[in-house]
């Protein structure tokens, strides 16, 4: 089910959005889009997806923790921007129905995915029940999608009407964080890479290994390192599975502390990205 944008903003909604703006382009961005979909709807992970590309969706960023599955919202994103998406009928038919500028909200329950592996993968296994996700037209497709845990039930009226008022306010400001995170220079982007991969190196791990935790800590997804290195999707994850184990971490934000990023953004192979 999906519903167009002509709610009321409440203050609350206005002022969980006003919180994004300070943030944008910044690290701290993913955790606040979280923490939106968190109040307004009671989601426990988020994720964004440029749909923009030619060649599917791109994972912009991945956020929540899982009690029990390491980095399930990055590596469940991948999974989806690597193959999952092409079975899900449910956003291609809302695309199909939304003119350019429309701001929409398409709620989808576990038991409507028909695809048995990508219901496995990103529902039933990691005990997700739903997604409320907010999809645009405008300038170039962005998906923001909350995804609420099966011990949470779905979300009620009230929360899905909070999520679609605060569908245009958020939808503006993902596409804004889009565009802000391909500014820097591309040769700032490699001076860290590098430094960040001989830092890895420095810990044991092959260049291989350094290169798929440097990519990573600065936001790539698994599927654009694939891509990009011309290796499989599943030895990016070996590869990934053996720098966490090298690097004693467990999770992507570990990850990142590993590499002491402090507040700065790390460009994204073949971009620039802008520092603050």
């Amino acid at each position: 089910m999906g519903d167009k944008m002509t709610l009321h903003v409440s203050a609350p909604v206005l002022d969980i959005t006003a919180r994004l703006i300070p943030e944008i382009g910044r690290r701290e961005f993913p955790g606040e889009v979280l923490s939106a979909y968190r109040e307004l709807a009671g989601c426990d992970y988020c994720a964004v997806f440029d749909l923009a590309g030619d060649k599917g969706p791109r994972v912009v960023f991945a956020e929540g923790i899982h009690p029990r599955i390491p980095d399930f919202a990055v590596e469940a994103s991948s999974a989806y921007a690597a193959r999952y998406w092409r079975v899900d009928v449910a956003l291609q038919k809302k695309g199909a129905s939304l003119s350019a500028g429309d701001v929409a909200l398409l709620q989808t329950t576990a038991s409507e995915i028909a695809s048995v592996d990508y219901r496995r993968d990103c529902y039933d296994r990691p005990g997700v029940i739903e997604r409320l996700a907010l999809f645009n037209l405008c300038n170039g497709s962005h998906l923001a999608a909350g995804y609420r845990a099966r011990s949470r039930g779905f979300a009620t009226p009230e929360e899905r009407r909070r999520i679609a008022a605060a569908g245009p306010s958020l939808m503006a400001a993902v596409k804004r964080h889009c565009e802000l995170s391909m500014t820097v220079i591309a040769d700032q982007y490699t001076e860290c890479y590098r430094a960040m991969v001989e830092k890895a190196k420095r810990r044991g791990l092959s260049e291989r290994e350094a290169q798929v935790a440097a990519s990573l800590a600065g936001g790539e997804g698994q599927a654009e390192i694939a891509e990009r290195c011309g290796v499989a999707f599943s030895s990016v994850v070996t590869y990934r599975k053996r720098a966490y184990m090298k690097l004693k971490v467990e999770s992507k934000r570990q990850l990142r502390d590993f590499f002491e990023m402090g507040r700065a953004a790390i460009p994204k192979p073949g971009t620039a990205v802008q520092g603050h």
